[in-house]
């Protein structure tokens, strides 16, 4: 569920069987949607290291973070 809606607001998307999933960002690099999530409590994870620095994994959550987590990724593409 939460990868198909990634997809649909332009996140690129990998098949996951876990309980995260990383994803490549649309507009603005991975490191900055991090700090904009952390700007918001929101915590993602990005590594600055070869092959990984262009995504973000995300944990998924309860559906009450989920909630949070989408309602701070409609803000910030509304911003960018």
């Amino acid at each position: 569920e939460t990868l198909a809606w990634l997809a649909e607001k332009g996140f690129q998307t990998r098949p996951s069987q876990t309980n995260f999933i990383f994803v490549k960002p649309p507009k603005i690099t991975a490191q900055r949607w991090y700090e904009l999530y952390k700007e918001q409590n929101v915590l993602v994870r990005w590594w600055a290291q070869p092959n990984v620095t262009e995504y973000l994994r995300i944990s998924i959550g309860s559906e009450e973070e989920m909630v949070r987590f989408r309602e701070v990724t409609e803000a910030i593409l509304a911003k960018i």
